[in-house]
């Protein structure tokens, strides 16, 4: 079965809402903004941002994690990569591409270990 991104970011959304250290977890539907002319400049005049990533993960420790999904062949666009320019600039931010659950785990158990912004217990 050919693996696309939406069949690899369904794999990755379900067991991350139940993810121990996940407070949140959600899509940015981008892709819907290709429908139409007249729906894309409604969405755009909403707040869509070309290039922002897949998915959006808040931690408890305080991190945003910004998960791109790409199938095994998948590159950035521009406005990705420009994106992901922004993130890695901003505090407490992790921006990865991801291809798979196995990969989307590391990233999160990498930024569930970084120091946290809150202090105490």
């Amino acid at each position: 079965m050919k693996q696309t991104e939406a069949l690899i970011q369904s794999s990755i959304v379900k067991p991350l809402r139940k993810y121990p250290g996940v407070t949140k977890c959600f899509a940015i539907a981008n892709e819907a903004a290709g429908r139409s002319k007249i729906m894309q400049m409604q969405l755009v005049t909403m707040g869509l941002l070309a290039g922002v990533s897949d998915i959006e993960i808040w931690l408890e420790n305080g991190y945003t994690v910004y998960m791109e999904v790409k199938a095994p062949k998948g590159k950035q666009s521009q406005n990705q990569i420009r994106f992901e320019e922004s993130i890695r600039s901003e505090p407490f931010r992790l921006y990865c591409i991801v291809h798979s659950w196995d990969e989307a785990k590391k990233y999160i158990d990498m930024a569930l270990n970084f120091p946290g912004l809150r202090v105490g217990g």
